[in-house]
């Protein structure tokens, strides 16, 4: 039996997620069994695959497990730390022995350990990301800094796409951003208060960079602030809107879009979002 004001106590969402959302201690507390789960799912993966590697002698595969390995490694990173951040947040304790797996011994931890920050040097090396220089501090981004890790996460989609090349570096694409930001946001389009720039997507970072400075074949140029600003304030033409289907915390809306047409560039811009999609260099300065 419990009194109204327990019960009451039972059913408020006063614990707050990673993300933001709020939810009871109880769903919490199930929350927390779930990522500990996983976490044992994972290292039962990662001990069988050890003992494999360990006493097998086909070649084709041992490479097999050995990649095996080394996703199950950098998977169980994650998952480690995605937890202590989950708790860290919420207030919970951890409690390392319910993810505790008995196969999966010190020798197999260390190695798993291993392979894990091998792999990120690997990865980050390929995407040029100089200032995040370990696993632990690359999840640290990924759960404590939303702002840095979703340009992150642009930059290297536009790396493995091939909008922009590696060697521009992540130092460069933030720094880059942060100039879109301190020039861009605020103003308003053709002096026109409902089309006010509130933000904007990475997309329109990699095409600000492009993926050239001068004129190549099946080359995209980037496209200038100074450029982008005449755009802004003197438009020559304004498209018939468009409607794009989006999704956002999960609801799905159609994002209205009008594209702005310059002397010398264009750019796509969100009514409903107020921020700036994409631009498109027309050569010049």
């Amino acid at each position: 039996m419990y009194s109204a004001k327990e019960i009451e106590e039972l059913n408020a969402k006063n614990i707050e997620y990673p993300d933001g959302s709020t939810h009871t201690l109880y769903e919490a507390e199930q929350q927390q069994r779930a990522f500990e789960r996983k976490i044992r799912a994972t290292k039962r993966t990662l001990a069988a695959c050890d003992e494999a590697l360990n006493n097998l002698s086909d070649e084709e595969l041992l490479q097999k497990l050995e990649k095996n390995f080394s996703h199950y490694s950098s998977k169980l990173k994650r998952q480690e730390l995605e937890l202590n951040s989950f708790c860290k947040k919420t207030g919970l304790l951890s409690d390392g022995s319910r993810s505790q797996v008995y196969e999966f011994d010190k020798s197999t931890s260390q190695k798993s350990t291993g392979v894990a920050k091998k792999y990120y040097r690997t990865w980050s090396k390929e995407h040029n990301i100089n200032n995040i220089e370990t696993l632990a501090e690359y999840y640290n981004v990924k759960y404590n800094d939303i702002k840095r890790y979703r340009l992150l996460k642009g930059y290297v989609k536009a790396i493995d796409e091939g909008n922009i090349s590696p060697s521009t570096g992540f130092d460069l694409y933030k720094s880059k951003a942060d100039e879109i930001r301190r020039e861009l946001v605020g103003l308003k389009i053709n002096s026109n208060p409902d089309y006010d720039i509130t933000d904007f997507t990475t997309h329109f970072v990699d095409r600000v960079l492009g993926q050239t400075s001068t004129k190549y074949k099946d080359m995209r140029l980037g496209t200038t602030l100074e450029q982008l600003k005449d755009t802004i304030a003197n438009p020559i033409s304004i498209s018939e809107p468009s409607f794009i289907s989006m999704k956002k915390n999960g609801s799905v809306y159609l994002d209205k879009r009008v594209k702005f047409t310059g002397k010398s560039c264009s750019f796509v811009y969100s009514i409903t979002d107020k921020l700036l999609i994409q631009a498109t260099s027309f050569g010049g300065g």
